[in-house]
């Protein structure tokens, strides 16, 4: 993978971020949140397989998404 590809899914990362805190934030306030923070990290550990198991850069591209989603409803 390249700088730009590179660079591309950090901020791909970063910008997937903020609204996802923001939702979740306010998910982890209403519901449980060690039960929020179990399943936002399902996305994670599929994304990570993915990238181990498959040749697809599909995951490449899921897992800066993913990494937001499990990072959303920690404090």
């Amino acid at each position: 993978m390249g700088e730009a590809a590179s660079a591309y899914l950090v901020s791909l990362y970063a910008f997937c971020s903020i609204p996802l805190a923001i939702g979740l934030g306010w998910m982890g306030d209403r519901w449980n949140k060690a039960r929020l923070s179990s399943l936002c990290i399902v996305p994670n550990i599929v994304a990570m397989m993915g990238m181990v198991l498959s040749d697809h850069s599909f995951f490449f591209y899921f897992f800066p998404f993913a990494f937001a989603i499990a990072m959303g409803p920690l404090p």
